[in-house]
Order: structure tokens, then C-alpha cells, then sequence
């Protein structure tokens, strides 16, 4: 999170960028830190999950870790695309569907695996 914040900061630099308008997209375990960063910044206004370590059975616990976190605090709406063929990243919605305060929307990829996301 801090690294995309760090991006964020080099985006205020730049005229023909919105800064205040950002939309974030996350492959795997890339998704975890856009989603700290969209849970602690409010000018994040969307975040895209590609197969993302937010919504799968591997680590879920990890948001456990956040301090403070709670799901109705989340005001960033979340698209998350998945893949269900493969058991190394089995899917799981707990988290997601616990953020009641904002559209989700859980789209499965049929035949696509995990690294084709990417």
C-alpha cells in the first residue's frame, strides 16, 4: 500500500492526470495493498480485483491483521473477476460480501487459470 501511495504522490505531479479520481486494478496478492490503500484514501473512487488475494481461501485471515479495519468503513466498490479451476486459489467471498455499503460485482471467468489474469 505504501508503494501505491508512493505512485499516487508522483501522480499529484503530473497536470494531466485526475489525482483525485483514482481507479485501482490488482492481479493476486496485488490486490491486498490496492485494497488497503482504497480502505485508507478516499480518492480512490473503484478497485478492479483480478483473481486478487482479497476474495480466496488462501490467507483470507490477512484482513484480520489490518488494525481498526472494519467492513462498513469500505466505500470503494469492487469488481472482482475470478477463476474457479484451479485449487491453489480457491475462491472465497467472505470478505467481499461482508463490505454491504458498496456495489460488488463477482464475475467468473470460465477455463481461465490464475497466472492468465495477469
Amino acid at each position: 500500500a505504501q508503494d501505491l501511495l508512493f505512485a499516487l504522490k508522483s501522480i499529484e505531479q503530473n497536470r494531466q492526470a485526475d489525482a483525485w479520481n483514482i481507479g485501482l486494478v490488482g492481479h493476486s496478492f496485488g490486490a491486498r495493498p490496492a485494497f488497503l490503500l482504497a480502505l485508507r484514501n478516499a480518492r480512490v473512487r473503484g478497485l478492479v480485483s483480478l483473481d486478487g488475494g482479497i476474495a480466496n481461501k488462501f490467507g483470507k485471515e490477512w484482513i484480520q491483521k489490518v488494525t481498526g479495519f472494519n467492513p462498513a468503513n469500505f466505500k470503494v466498490p469492487i469488481l472482482h473477476f475470478y477463476q474457479d479451476v484451479e485449487n491453489f486459489v480457491v475462491p472465497d467471498f467472505e470478505l467481499i460480501e461482508s463490505l454491504k455499503n458498496v456495489p460488488r460485482t463477482l464475475i467468473r471467468m470460465p477455463g481461465m487459470r490464475h497466472m492468465q489474469f495477469s
